[in-house]
Formats: structure tokens, sequence, C-alpha cells
């Protein structure tokens, strides 16, 4: 029988010893469930089409010669004004310009302007009243695809201070103390 023994991973003391250290390195958020039925538009269903998109070979796509403003997009999202969220997508684009509206079909204050092909990740309150959208409107000269929809609520952060900018947030016992974004203890516990 052979036992192998590690010590366990500290991952919070690793992240500070490279973060003192001044090593680049990423903090990640957590992400609660895609809101997004069918994202990856792998059948023609859970969008809602207007004239000149088509759902086919996992892309939705729209060929250029549709009038301003055609959109594809869902409406079942629940969405909360109150809460952060992450969208994600793929865009093809040959010509024109794509819009994306967040939260409502009806605000014409919540566009963001997609005027080139890539991966976008785009952070983003909902807005206007419904609350309940994700849309991709086109202008009349655009061509292109749209593909990979996601839609996650960005999970708060549980903990007060965590990075430890002040004195608060936390109850410290004897001999610990913060300063300079550091929780520490001087041994006399």
């Amino acid at each position: 029988t052979v036992k192998i023994t590690k010590p366990a991973l500290n991952l919070r003391e690793e992240l500070a010893s490279l973060r003192n250290q001044g090593s680049a390195y990423e903090e990640s958020k957590f992400y609660i469930g895609n809101l997004v039925t069918n994202g990856t538009f792998d059948s023609d269903t859970a969008w809602t089409k207007e004239t000149g998109w088509t759902i086919s070979g996992g892309t939705a796509s729209i060929d250029g010669s549709q009038t301003d403003y055609v959109s594809i997009y869902q409406d079942t999202l629940s969405l909360d004004q109150t809460k952060t969220y992450v969208i994600t997508f793929d865009v093809t684009q040959t010509a024109g310009t794509l819009f994306i509206r967040f939260g409502s079909r009806n605000s014409s204050g919540n566009l963001t302007i997609i005027s080139a092909s890539g991966s976008y990740t785009l952070t983003s309150v909902p807005l206007g009243g419904g609350l309940d959208t994700i849309q991709f409107l086109v202008n009349s000269a655009f061509a292109g695809t749209v593909d990979n929809v996601s839609v996650h609520e960005v999970a708060p952060n549980l903990v007060t201070n965590g990075t430890f900018d002040s004195d608060s947030g936390w109850t410290k016992g004897t001999g610990w103390s913060i300063s300079n974004g550091k929780a520490s203890c001087d041994g006399t516990q």
C-alpha cells in the first residue's frame, strides 16, 4: 500500500501570495446558470425572428437584404434590475452594424453597438420596463451571424471587504489587525 500525502492547498493564501509578489493572476467571478434557451441555435426554437432572420446550421443569420432594425430576441429571461449579468456571444459580420438590447425591447437607451466580428463579453444591469429580453437588432446593411449567446447572473460576493481595503466588516480577535490591504496577526492571540 502506497500512501501519498500533500499539504492542503489554501487558495486564498496562494492568491494573496501572488498579489503580494506582484504576479499576474486573475480573480474570476462565479456565475449562476445560463438564462438563455438555445443560445447555440442548435434548433429553430426559443427565439422570435423578425423578417430576414434565419436559424440554421447552428447560427442565427441575416443577409443584408432586410429593413432597418429587425431583430431576433428572447423575452422570457425574468431579469432583475438590482442584479448584474454577464452576456456573451459570437458575431461574424461582413457588413453593417449589430445592436444589442438587454432588459426591455421597448427601451431605446440600452443599446450596445457591435461593428466587427468577434467574441464579446458585456457586463450589464438590465434597463427599461419588462426586464425580460436579450435582443439583437441590425441596420439594413448588416450581414452576418450571431451564435453562442449566454446570459448569466453574477453571483454576489458574500464576503464584506474581502480585500481588506478598510478596517471594517471583520470582527478581529486578540492580536489581529487590518491595514495596507491585509489582515495580519502579531502572534499574541
